[in-house]
């Protein structure tokens, strides 16, 4: 019987592979399940969000055009203030809270003790 040097190291974990390995098991976890659920809910929010965002930019685009006069020097003069502020009701309003909800799923802010890598 023979002496296999690769057998013993590998099964020993004294390789330099199997020790990364070792200490990226040890200090990182992966995500738990209950994180992606939580990351796919947050997706599927994202989603609507994005979709009823568009769908009011619309609807305030569409009221705007009804309301609102072209300059000559392209800008826009509304025609009926009141009529407008009754029409557009809270949807600029909502437009701005449905942005920042956006940015907040896309750019979560990262609360990690690590030091950046130069």
């Amino acid at each position: 019987m023979s002496f296999n040097l690769e057998k013993y190291l590998v099964e020993n974990n004294l390789t330099i592979i199997s020790k990364i390995r070792e200490d990226v098991g040890e200090d990182e976890a992966g995500p738990s399940k209950a994180d992606l659920k939580q990351t796919d809910k947050d997706f599927r929010d994202l989603y609507k969000k994005k979709k009823e965002y568009a769908d009011l930019q619309k609807k305030v685009k569409a009221v705007l055009a009804k309301h609102a006069i072209k300059a000559p020097d392209g800008s826009l003069k509304l025609k009926d203030v009141a009529a407008y502020k009754k029409e557009v009701g809270n949807m600029p309003d909502r437009l701005k809270l449905l942005k920042q909800q956006i940015q907040q799923i896309e750019t979560p802010e990262t609360d990690t003790d690590e030091e950046p890598m130069d």
